[in-house]
C-alpha cells in the first residue's frame, strides 16, 4: 500500500511527534510511506492534487479540519481515499465518523481498508466537509489571532469571541433555498455534519450519507439573544426554539446588503453572497 502522509506542522501542539509516530507505525506494518509537510495556507491542496500521478493509493492527513478541507479540495474526483489522524484544535470530522485520537488505532483503520463514501458541501465552487456559516461565528474566526491559536488552541477562539461580541452589530441576511423558500436571519450555519466547534451538536439530524445539508437560521439579533442561542446549543435544544429555523436543503443562497464574513470548516473564507450546495457520496474516507 502506497501512502502519502500530509502533515500540518502547526496543527495542535504535538503534530510533529504524532507525524513521526504515524510514519514509523505505518512503515512497520509494511506500507510504503512518504511525507509532505505543509508550509502555507492552501499548500495541502496542491500536494494532494499531485498525489495520484505519484501512484499514491491513500492520503493520510495528520492535521486539523482546516488542512483536511484543503486536502479534499485536491482529491475530489481523483480515485484516492482519505485517512485521518486527528491532530488539530477541534477535529470535528474525526469525531463525526468515530476516528479515535490514538494515532495507532487511527492508523489501523487506514490499514484495514474500511471505507465509506461521504457527501460534501460546495460553497462558491469550493468543497467543505463540515460546515459553512455567516454571521457572528464567522466574524470570530476571521478575527482569530493565529499566533495565539498556535500556542493556546481553543482559548484563541474564546478570546476572539469576547472581542467581537463587544462591537458586533448582528447585520441581517437573507436565505433562499432550492424550494424557493426565503428566510431572514442574523446568523446562518449550513452543516454537513452534526458537530460544531468540537463536541457541540449544531445539526442533530445532519448526515454525511444523505443528499441534503442541514441549515440553522438564528433570527433574533443582540448579545442577549446570542447568549440564549449559545445556551441552546450547549443543551442541544436550540433547534426547537421558535426563533430558530431548522431545515434541510440541497441548495442555499445567502446574501446581504451589509458586509458579512463567511467561514468554512473553521477558517475564514469570503464575504457574502454565497451559493451552497451538496454533492452526494463524492469522497472515499477511511472509517471504522
Amino acid at each position: 500500500m502506497k501512502l502519502l502522509v500530509i502533515s500540518n506542522p502547526v496543527a495542535g501542539r504535538n503534530s510533529g511527534d504524532k507525524t513521526k509516530k504515524v510514519v514509523s507505525y505505518l512503515s512497520s506494518c509494511g506500507a510504503d510511506v512518504s511525507v509532505e509537510y505543509t508550509s502555507f495556507r492552501g499548500n495541502a491542496t496542491n500536494i494532494a492534487a499531485e498525489a495520484y500521478s505519484r501512484g499514491i493509493e491513500k492520503i493520510v492527513a495528520v492535521a486539523g479540519d482546516g488542512t483536511i478541507n484543503e486536502i479534499i479540495n485536491g482529491i475530489v474526483g481523483i480515485d484516492i481515499a482519505l485517512g485521518i489522524i486527528p491532530a488539530g484544535t477541534t477535529n470535528v470530522f474525526a469525531r463525526e465518523v468515530h476516528i479515535p485520537d490514538n494515532a495507532h488505532k487511527a492508523c489501523d483503520i487506514i490499514l484495514k481498508g474500511n471505507e465509506r463514501r461521504v457527501s460534501l458541501g460546495v460553497i462558491n465552487g469550493s468543497y467543505f466537509m463540515l460546515m459553512a456559516s455567516a454571521g457572528f461565528d464567522a466574524e470570530v474566526v476571521n478575527s482569530i489571532d493565529l499566533k495565539l491559536k498556535a500556542k493556546t488552541g481553543k482559548f484563541a477562539y474564546i478570546s476572539s469571541a469576547l472581542k467581537v461580541s463587544a462591537q458586533y452589530e448582528f447585520p441581517a441576511m437573507s436565505i433562499i433555498t432550492d424550494q424557493k423558500e426565503r428566510y431572514e436571519g442574523c446568523l446562518v450555519v449550513v452543516s454537513n455534519v452534526r458537530y460544531y466547534a468540537g463536541k457541540f451538536v449544531m445539526a442533530p439530524y445532519a448526515s454525511t450519507d444523505d443528499k441534503f445539508l442541514d441549515v440553522c437560521i438564528f433570527t433574533k439579533k443582540g448579545k442577549r439573544q446570542l447568549a440564549r442561542y449559545l445556551w441552546g446549543i450547549l443543551t442541544k435544544s436550540h433547534h426547537k426554539y421558535k426563533d430558530v429555523i431548522y431545515l434541510k436543503a440541497r441548495q442555499i443562497r445567502i446574501f446581504s446588503e451589509r458586509k458579512i464574513n463567511v467561514q468554512v470548516d473553521g477558517d475564514p473564507f469570503c464575504e457574502l453572497p454565497v451559493d451552497i450546495s451538496v454533492v452526494p457520496k463524492v469522497l472515499r474516507v477511511c472509517c471504522p
